[in-house]
């Protein structure tokens, strides 16, 4: 089962689960007070996970990596001295520089849904 905050990877296309933007209650705490739902803490003893909605961040090259956060286009892989970072051809968006091209790969797919 899938958990808040998860991203994966899933035919073709990289998802990851959400808070949603209006909170789902449990049919059982109906707390409409502003606390946070047992669905969240498991306080009224229902079986309930926590809420999320699962948001579609887009199509993934061969390698796994998603388009430019910016303009989507696919990104290409740049190395330098023993650095790693991904670039976009077209808008020349830039990600951060690693040491391994799977933090760079990992830093440039995280999304802040």
């Amino acid at each position: 089962m899938r958990k808040l905050g998860e991203q994966w990877i899933e035919d073709g296309r990289m998802y990851k689960a959400i808070e949603p933007v209006t909170p789902m209650s449990c049919a059982r705490c109906d707390v409409s007070d502003g606390t946070v739902c047992c669905s969240y803490q498991n306080v009224c003893g229902c079986k309930r996970e926590p809420s999320f909605i699962i948001k579609d961040l887009g199509p993934v090259d061969s390698d796994g990596m998603l388009g430019c956060p910016f303009c989507g286009e696919f990104l290409t892989e740049c190395r330098s001295e023993g650095w790693c970072w991904y670039e976009c051809n077209d808008c020349g968006c830039e990600g951060a520089v690693y040491r391994s091209k799977q933090e760079a790969k990992d830093a440039m797919n995280r999304r802040n849904a």
